[in-house]
């Protein structure tokens, strides 16, 4: 449960039905991975999700972390991602964020202690909206607060450029597979300063810490990392420790009470024996005076098949640490608020059940009342105006003070979650509710309405985790934060939209080229969002590929499709199971769209024809088989699509016969692991020209010399040629680790490939004669993607990424000779990586877990 999503796992709009587990291309519901509520006494959830998405996980990253860009441009295709050489800069594509990189100053045979990569700028993502707030943090009006992986401040110009007005990620960790793109804020809490007026945010992560931001600068004021015993509550509440003395913080899945001035401990509960740390905490106002309480419900480990007696416990702390009572509720509590029922101006508990049942108990503990909600689990409770709000069975229903049912509203739907809200002309309630995979609904409630008494809907796409109100520009507006990675604001009184933030997910693709006057940055994302934007990380534009029915983005081209400036060319999943290729002009226009039969996986270009511009060539997947498919660039009309192989596919087109004309080769993956992979080169015309089946796994290819050269995990990793004019084997040479990305070194008569041991090499291409093995990695990593880079006036360098981990990448700089010349600092990452030149050689473009970056080097 600590990795939510695989970073290159598809992430789409919703479909009626997924297709089955275990086949590869297949999605699969966010809803099967509610981690949000998870604890050790739900085996049955852990052992649903284990057991179904198992085989899928390895399989899907096998086939979507492999990239290919157009072998013309020097570029590789790897296990993991690419390094493109364009003219003289490098870009580095990695999961789910860009940076760039400039050759233009690469030291040549020396180190330069002088030269150092800096920073042009970020296009941050964010991923899932776990938590979300609404609080005045500086300027005019209140900001959004997003907490995902994570957190963000966001205001008018965030809109505008996609920057939050500050952000924070985590920074590096000792273990290996850690980092930022891999933790998540869990809950916000606002904590305003009466003295100064300055508001902070407290903020509970994944990972069991408290942190405590200033609010304006996003300044760490203080940070513990032993908060928790679970890393997944998602509600912090302050407690009032009497006047003129900074309040507690307390929060789910923790006994310890903090002070807010500093993270120190004031006290700790004491979980009845038998139970879990309890999973609802909150303040309540349990005794007149200034010293509240603290009231918190636990589950019991009753192992599997549970029992009547296995309800956990409800039981509260005065604000002091005091124990004031406990109570066993009839049924295992699955949901828990506090709040005035009685009017009396103290807190009463409510808590739902697994039975159905809600129960309200006095400020002191004892049972007031408990009533039948519905037949299955409450899944929210909700406190407003002297009644009680529940929700079970796709229902909200309402109760008086004394327990007596006053009404049922269908929801049509699972309500997820509940509270008390202003909103005005739309009611005093607020609901998320669940409607189809990947489907949700902001849904406001006016209780005092005899009909139905939903005011409006809105639809989000993505299941919500957390909402909040606030105001902007004046007008209150009710703000939710999803799984897909969305921030969806309404307007409180009508539901109408007033803004949409794409917290952004895992980067797919990254392409780089000057499109008019900017030296502009195309990535996609799992969502299937194609982004355009600057070496700042400032927004140009953003579209959806395909419309409503499509999602998943694979990869993105930026190529000449025969007009006056080169296009955006992005390819991915397409409705009923197809795959589109749609092309952009600079504006975001839509230029053309093409069809495959299947999911398209990744792009590269080739030159088919004599005249024209390069045709674009995608790898596209349907069931368990994979194939190659040609696009017209100007119009997207198909020239041809051949269905060769099984699951996935690695792909290079370049000139193997010296025609002037480009081949495709290609490969694909055994699937299932007893049936045999295809090795294939195709003529220009899409013909077959020869065809081999086997057990070979091969992770990359290029062309050189007539010979179609190979990365393969044969021989615990090794490189391989074959005859491009009739596949038969050429040589093998074995490094002993496996060898998951490689490019041509023309100069050399090579090809350089980089290996999971963090190793280096170069290899003759007509022999696999090695001319220099190098280790670049000196601790639990790997040597990743790489290119070749000419530099004026001496030789061209290898440049090469490390990666260990999601935070861990770098990219070095390799003489011809093997000599390690230049190493960038670390940045941010998720598995696979993926790269594009910036500025016309100055820079280099990486995507790196969420986000993007853009350095340029001196």
């Amino acid at each position: 449960m600590r990795e939510a999503w695989p970073p290159c796992f598809p992430r789409e709009r919703p479909r009626d039905l997924d297709p089955p587990l275990g086949v590869p291309g297949a999605f699969y519901s966010s809803g099967l991975f509610p981690w949000r509520r998870m604890l050790p006494c739900r085996p049955e959830l852990s052992a649903r999700m284990v057991g179904a998405q198992g085989q899928y996980f390895v399989l899907f990253f096998l086939l979507c972390s492999e990239r290919v860009h157009d072998q013309g441009d020097s570029a590789m295709k790897g296990r993991a991602g690419v390094l493109i050489l364009a003219g003289r800069t490098t870009l580095l594509r990695t999961g789910a964020a860009l940076v760039v990189l400039a050759a233009s100053a690469l030291p040549v045979g020396r180190a330069d202690a002088a030269a150092a990569l800096t920073d042009v700028g970020v296009y941050e993502g964010f991923g899932e909206g776990f938590a979300m707030a609404m609080v005045p943090l500086g300027g005019t009006g209140d900001q959004v607060v997003l907490g995902g992986r994570g957190l963000a401040v966001l205001d008018d110009n965030s809109l505008k450029t996609h920057k939050p007005r500050w952000s924070y990620h985590w920074g590096d960790f000792a273990v290996r597979g850690q980092g930022g793109d891999n933790q998540w804020i869990t809950a916000v809490e606002p904590l305003r300063d009466p003295a100064t007026g300055r508001t902070d945010l407290i903020t509970s992560t994944s990972e069991n810490e408290l942190i405590r931001f200033d609010g304006r600068t996003g300044r760490i004021v203080w940070r513990r990392n032993d908060a928790f015993l679970y890393t997944f509550g998602d509600r912090l509440s302050l407690v009032s420790q009497g006047e003129g003395k900074p309040p507690a913080i307390v929060g789910e899945y923790g006994t310890t009470a903090y002070s807010t001035a500093d993270g120190s401990p004031l006290w700790t509960a004491t979980v009845p024996d038998g139970d879990f740390a309890p999973g609802w905490v909150t303040a309540a106002q349990l005794s007149r005076g200034t010293n509240p309480g603290v009231v918190f419900a636990a589950e019991s480990d009753c192992g599997p098949g549970g029992g009547p007696d296995c309800t956990g416990h409800l039981f509260a702390y005065s604000g002091d640490g005091k124990r004031l009572w406990e109570v066993k509720p009839g049924g295992q509590t699955t949901f828990m608020v506090t709040g005035d029922v009685t009017g009396d101006g103290l807190a009463e508990t409510v808590a739902g059940d697994n039975q159905g049942h809600v129960a309200a108990y006095s400020p002191t503990g004892e049972l007031l009342w408990r009533v039948q909600a519905g037949e299955g689990s409450v899944g929210a409770v909700a406190v407003q105006g002297g009644r009680v709000y529940a929700a079970a069975d796709d229902n909200v229903v309402a109760f008086d003070a004394a327990g007596k049912r006053l009404w049922s509203q269908p929801m049509e739907g699972q309500v997820t979650k509940l509270e008390p809200a202003d909103l005005g002309k739309g009611g005093k309630l607020l609901a998320a509710v669940s409607i189809a995979n990947r489907v949700s609904r902001l849904v406001a409630v006016d209780p005092e309405r005899t009909d139905d008494r939903r005011t409006w809907q809105s639809t989000v796409y993505g299941r919500i985790n957390d909402f909040t109100v606030g105001t902007w520009h004046g007008r209150r507006v009710a703000t939710a934060g999803a799984d897909d990675a969305v921030v969806h604001a309404v307007w409180a009184d009508s539901g109408e939209t007033a803004f949409d933030y794409l917290g952004h997910s895992w980067v797919t693709g990254v392409a780089s080229a000057r499109i008019g006057r900017t030296d502009a940055i195309a990535h996609t994302d799992v969502q299937g969002h194609v982004v355009l934007s600057d070496e700042r990380g400032t927004e140009l534009w953003r579209r959806w590929l395909g419309g409503d029915d499509e999602a998943a983005a694979r990869d993105v081209a930026i190529a000449d499709v025969g007009r006056d400036e080169p296009a955006v060319v992005a390819a991915g999943a397409g409705g009923q199971g197809g795959g589109v290729v749609r092309a952009y002009d600079g504006r975001g226009a839509e230029l053309w769209t093409g069809r495959a039969d299947g999911d398209i996986l990744e792009l590269t270009t080739a030159k088919l024809t004599a005249s024209g511009p390069k045709a674009i060539i995608g790898v596209f997947q349907r069931g368990g088989s994979s194939g190659v498919a040609a696009f017209d660039a100007r119009t997207g009309a198909t020239l041809w699509e051949h269905l060769i192989g099984s699951a996935g596919g690695a792909l290079a087109a370049a000139d193997a016969d010296g025609d002037g004309l480009d081949e495709i080769a290609f490969a694909s993956k055994p699937y299932p692991p007893d049936t045999p992979g295809t090795f294939a080169l195709l003529s220009p015309s899409g013909d077959v020209r020869w065809k081999k089946e086997d057990g070979e796994i091969r992770d990359w290819l290029t062309v050189s010399g007539g010979a179609v050269i190979y990365g393969s995990r044969s021989n615990s990793g090794s490189v391989a040629a074959v005859s491009a004019a009739d596949g038969a084997p050429r040589w093998r040479t074995g490094l002993g680790s496996k060898v998951g990305f490689g490019v041509l070194v023309p100069q050399r008569s090579g090809v350089a490939v980089s290996t999971d041991a963090g190793e280096v090499a170069l290899l003759d291409a007509a022999t696999g004669r090695i001319s220099f093995r190098t280790r670049i990695v000196s601790e639990a990593a790997i040597a990743g993607p790489l290119t070749v880079l000419p530099q004026a006036g001496g030789d061209p360098v290898i440049a090469v990424s490390e990666s260990g981990g999601r935070n861990r990448t770098k990219v070095h700089v390799l003489s011809l000779d093997g000599r390690v010349l230049a190493t960038s600092p670390r940045f941010q990452q998720g598995h696979g990586i993926d790269v594009a030149p910036t500025g016309g050689g100055a820079g280099v473009a990486v995507g790196a877990g969420l986000s993007v970056y853009s350095y340029r080097y001196r």
